[in-house]
């Protein structure tokens, strides 16, 4: 059990780190490497990638396509978005986490998926990416603006609510941050709007390494 010193301890880095980020504009301050214990524990599982697809493919919207996936098959966590990154978008993500702060990388720790365009009027996106945890085991899942985690938990909430609240799906922590796509549309100048989205992920980032750290 984790001592109250060494917890505020952490807590203290935590709080340091986004305060730098801030004044500093970057990632600063070194997150430390996820310790080999939290590294993905594998059940026993029925449910494979392949007959997910196979499953739910029945209900895709006429003219529509299975979003294929990519990253690790034993993810730390699930990363989900409305539609297919492109390349700026996944390169903007990808830098994220591979930098020298946070040491972590995005195709060979994480899975990303795309959620599919599925008929009806109360589609049942929640019964996916319960599949989905089922398939990949992650440890929580990510999800890039609020569209993907509004479908999911069938609830219109706002970024803020979605942002700073405690979500699951299976058990599952479910975190939401903003989507790369909406950085990139934002004008170069004034960079003030860049520098306060930036700062946003971060601690978005930091909520997530926390729940892949401790649970």
């Amino acid at each position: 059990m984790m001592s109250m010193s060494s917890r505020s301890e952490q807590v203290w880095d935590l709080l340091h780190s986004t305060q730098a980020l801030i004044q500093n504009r970057g990632f600063v301050g070194n997150l430390p490497e996820l310790p080999n214990r939290l590294a993905p524990v594998r059940h026993p599982t029925t449910v494979t990638y392949t007959d997910l697809v196979e499953r739910w493919s029945e209900p895709l919207a006429l003219g529509s396509s299975w979003p294929a996936g990519r990253g690790s098959s034993q993810p730390l966590a699930l990363i989900l978005t409305m539609k297919p990154m492109d390349h700026e978008e996944t390169a903007f993500v990808r830098s994220w986490f591979e930098n020298p702060k946070v040491n972590l990388s995005l195709e060979d720790q994480f899975y990303l998926q795309a959620l599919p365009i599925f008929t009806g009027e109360n589609p049942h996106y929640r019964g996916l990416v319960e599949d989905l945890c089922k398939a990949f085991q992650p440890r929580a899942l990510f999800c890039l603006g609020v569209e993907p985690a509004r479908i999911i938990l069938g609830a219109p909430l706002g970024l803020d609510t979605l942002r700073g609240g405690d979500f699951a799906v299976s058990s599952i922590p479910l975190l939401t941050t903003l989507a790369p796509g909406d950085f990139l549309a934002l004008p170069a100048d004034p960079p003030e709007q860049r520098q306060r989205f930036k700062a946003q992920v971060w601690t978005d980032l930091q909520r997530l390494v926390g729940k892949l750290r401790y649970g």
